[in-house]
């Protein structure tokens, strides 16, 4: 099957991209620099978005990354598939300034978080910024 929208299922994947796109931003700007505008960044940002398969966090790579976790092109992702595909993008894309991290069954490693951030678990300061992904449904058909 020829896709050519990601209409009906691809809204937990493009959720995924704003959120790290949005950690990128508060990354790499401040108040300061949204007054003045640092319009090369920001595309440089948003490029690593584009629906082009090149791009790093297009939704091309995140459904192909998806396959991985046992969700086939086209499928509906949950909050535990996106955050994994998305901390295993990061890790592919070295460049990224930021770690993401998947807190398992909602349970954050610090130890292991200061490994990732700092380099070892005795750093004084991180070397990289954090984002920390959670995962949580909230039932299946309703809110329970």
């Amino acid at each position: 099957v020829a896709l050519c929208s990601d209409a009906g299922w691809g809204c937990m994947l493009r959720s995924g991209q704003m959120i790290l796109a949005n950690a990128l931003l508060k990354h790499f700007f401040t108040d300061e620099d949204w007054l003045h505008g640092n319009k090369k960044r920001y595309v440089e940002i948003l490029s690593l978005f584009n629906d082009v398969p090149s791009a790093p966090f297009s939704i091309h790579n995140i459904a192909s990354k998806g396959v991985e976790y046992g969700k086939p092109i086209g499928s509906w992702f949950g909050p535990t598939t996106i955050s994994c595909v998305l901390k295993q993008l990061s890790i592919e894309y070295s460049h990224l300034p930021i770690v993401v991290h998947t807190a398992s069954h909602s349970i954050v490693n610090t130890d292991e978080v200061q490994v990732l951030c700092g380099g070892c678990i005795d750093a004084t300061s991180w070397h990289k910024s954090l984002l920390l992904l959670i995962p949580c449904r909230l039932g299946i058909d309703s809110v329970n």
